[in-house]
């Protein structure tokens, strides 16, 4: 299934139509979304660095006592995992980046073995 633009919008699309084509191809919807992985990504390294700063004056506030140890050792683990969410947005962007540059290479690779022959 398909969407359509009613009769009306089409000719107010068509002057636009260059710029912002519709509907937009799927590579470019794809590409979008690795972007948006990439934000995700930098988000974490970002929040990851902020926390850093903040667990840093705890620790360096003469701060000490059971509490203070829990909270290290709770923020271990957290800072792990920013780390690794930061790792796997990076990677799926990467991967759909991927995926986008082939399926582009082979839709221009089958469109000019048809077009020779």
């Amino acid at each position: 299934m398909s969407w359509a633009l009613p009769p009306a919008l089409q000719q107010v699309h068509g002057l636009v139509a260059a710029d912002a084509p519709w509907p937009r191809p799927d590579e470019t919807q794809r590409l979008d979304g690795a972007g948006s992985w990439l934000d995700l990504a930098s988000a974490s390294q970002s929040g990851r660095s902020q926390a850093d700063s903040a667990v840093a004056h705890v620790r360096g506030a003469g701060n000490i006592g059971a509490d203070v140890d829990v909270f290290e050792n709770t923020y271990t683990g957290d800072a792990q995992r920013m780390d690794d969410g930061a790792r796997a947005g990076a990677l799926v962007a990467t991967g759909t980046t991927v995926a986008v540059v082939l399926k582009t290479v082979w839709k221009y690779v089958i469109s000019s073995a048809s077009w020779r022959c």
